[in-house]
């Protein structure tokens, strides 16, 4: 099974090279200012990155990030609980005054998920993923799940659903976790967070934890996301 598996996935991957639909490797530095790619001698823009804003080449941030490696180098090989630097906590300040609250700043989503996740969420918990919650989040979950927390998963966006598993699991544990995104990274379909906020209004117990990486930027006062622009007046959103 396992062997059947892996040559499945040397298949796929071969597959991907050959169409020319994966394993892509840009061919030499863009120049600056260009925000094209250049493959096989032609230039292309891509829209299958992150970087909404293209601030990818902008020359202030670049020009910023070589000076901080000058003087700091280009790794601080150590826990940020123990050291960090300065930089860090004048990024956060920053940042803070963008999402009228409390930042802290992680290198990668994965690694936000992986810190905050088990903090958050007790044993005691269950938590509830929708089906198209960003993977990401799925791997983060499954740590809590190894600690013992309840864990299951909904249809996407249906309410109903939603609901009669926070009406059934409020019963036996002491917080419900609804894990979401704010906008869906394979539709761009959105939380319909005054919904969300009802339910939150009418169970106590329940709580929200979304991934907004896909609408930050350019959505929301500052751009501070898609759920920051809608405006959360319970707090329990994290």
């Amino acid at each position: 099974m396992a062997n059947t598996l892996i040559n499945k996935a040397f298949e796929v991957i071969d597959y991907a090279k050959s169409s020319g639909m994966g394993h892509i490797a840009t061919q030499k530095e863009m120049t600056s200012g260009d925000k094209r790619i250049i493959i096989k001698g032609e230039k292309f823009v891509t829209f299958s990155l992150s970087d909404y804003l293209m601030l990818m080449h902008d020359e202030r941030i670049k020009q910023g990030a070589i000076e901080a490696i000058r003087n700091n180098g280009f790794n601080l090989s150590i826990s940020r609980e123990f050291m960090h630097l300065h930089l860090t906590d004048e990024a956060e300040e920053i940042l803070s005054k963008v999402f009228s609250n409390p930042v802290v700043l992680y290198p990668k989503t994965t690694l936000a998920h992986v810190g905050a996740l088990p903090l958050l969420i007790d044993r005691k918990d269950a938590v509830i993923l929708d089906h198209h919650v960003h993977a990401t989040i799925n791997m983060a979950a499954d740590m809590v799940k190894a600690h013992g927390t309840h864990l299951e998963m909904i249809r996407h966006n249906n309410l109903n659903q939603l609901e009669e598993r926070i009406k059934e699991l409020r019963k036996t544990h002491k917080k419900v976790w609804y894990l979401a995104d704010g906008v869906y990274s394979m539709y761009a379909d959105l939380i319909p967070i005054k919904e969300i906020n009802a339910l939150m209004d009418k169970y106590e117990e329940f709580y929200t934890y979304v991934d907004d990486a896909h609408g930050v930027s350019w959505a929301g006062p500052n751009g501070a996301g898609y759920v920051c622009r809608r405006g959360n007046s319970i707090p329990r959103w994290f």
